[in-house]
């Protein structure tokens, strides 16, 4: 979201973002252990109850980032929801990019095995 915000006119720096990023955090460090402590007393039937705070935790997570965001670069709330947009589909080409050269690199092994096997059968062996 920082290189987003570069671009789009942001006004923080990386270490606020940082900064900012570490205390939006702060609740599911400390919801966390609690739940997990939860999850050791509730039995099997209460799975539900233990998911939707997980997913409190997260949403809670997500909305302080969102604020974090919003507030430090003076976005107005479109302008936010726009940023925050561009920054994921950002951070899933970024992905599928990492993704795609993992295979590439993947394919690339196997055929030199494959070559090398060849090679080896035919003037080696």
């Amino acid at each position: 979201s920082y290189a987003m915000t570069a671009i789009m006119n942001g006004e923080t720096h990386f270490g606020e973002v940082l900064t900012a990023s570490s205390y939006a955090l702060t609740p599911y460090i400390i919801l966390k252990p609690i739940i997990t402590l939860l999850s050791n007393v509730m039995g099997y039937t209460e799975r539900g109850l233990y998911n939707t705070l997980q997913v409190i935790a997260v949403l809670w997570v997500l909305v302080l980032l969102f604020i974090a965001f919003k507030q430090l670069n003076d976005y107005t709330f479109g302008q936010a929801v726009g940023t925050a947009l561009v920054s994921v589909f950002a951070m899933a080409v970024m992905w599928a990019v990492i993704l795609l050269v993992c295979a590439l690199v993947l394919q690339l092994f196997t055929f030199l095995k494959s070559a090398y096997v060849e090679f080896s059968l035919k003037y080696l062996g």
